[in-house]
């Protein structure tokens, strides 16, 4: 190997992508779903959109995996709502446009319904396209629990990072969202349910498999659908 053969090598081993793919998770829609036809993400899943895109801009990660699929039923006419990952992605696009993030570099995981779940759909993906070394998103109090999951379904995480810390110094407008969002009652409402599900892991339900019960009835979704 010559030279100049050693320094093109040099140079774009610099700009490989530290992770091979971000795996952000979607958590849940804006409450209550009335049925109506149009349906809002929540605000931990937009802020969840946007902290993938930020890091994909920023050249940490290679791909974006959006996870999460029909959470939220059908509206009152009967029709399917879309998934948390499509709107993820959709959302994702007004500040991220396709010259920025190519859509071959968004992978949409649909058929997931719970956290168990995003480890088992994404284990998979991860190994039909060879990605290694991923990085796992998601909103601060969601991720202990999701660290867990990950790792109990044999998920191979390099580092997880929370959506809040990913956002944090962007620009004013950001800071003060972020600040107002932590000491929310909405946010410490969220730690509290949360704490639950991280100590069921952590002891008797390592798989997420009694959460799933509980979810299969709160999300309207049914075991043999999936």
């Amino acid at each position: 190997m010559n030279s100049e053969t050693k320094q093109i090598a040099t140079l774009e081993h610099e700009h490989q992508p530290e992770f091979g793919a971000v795996i952000a998770l979607g958590k849940n829609w804006r409450l209550p779903i009335t049925g109506g036809p149009r349906i809002d993400l929540s605000l931990e899943s937009k802020m969840t959109a946007l902290a993938a895109g930020q890091m994909y801009k920023d050249g940490k990660v290679g791909k974006i995996i959006f996870s999460t699929g029909k959470t939220a039923g059908k509206d009152s006419n009967g029709n399917d709502y879309p998934t948390e990952a499509a709107e993820m992605n959709r959302f994702m696009r007004i500040f991220f446009p396709l010259d920025e993030i190519p859509v071959e570099d968004v992978i949409v995981e649909a058929e997931s319904f719970d956290t168990a779940g995003n480890a088992q759909e994404v284990k998979q993906i991860l190994q039909k396209e060879n990605i290694k070394n991923p990085a796992l998103l998601t909103v601060g109090f969601h991720l202990p629990r999701s660290k867990k999951l990950f790792a109990n379904y044999g998920v191979g995480i390099r580092k997880a990072f929370s959506s809040e810390d990913v956002l944090k110094g962007r620009n004013p407008h950001y800071e003060k969202f972020l600040s107002d969002y932590f000491w929310s009652t909405r946010h410490i409402k969220e730690l509290g349910k949360e704490s639950i599900g991280v100590g069921l892991v952590y002891t008797i339900d390592p798989k997420g498999e009694r959460l799933r019960r509980i979810t299969t009835k709160t999300r309207n979704r049914v075991e043999d659908s999936k």
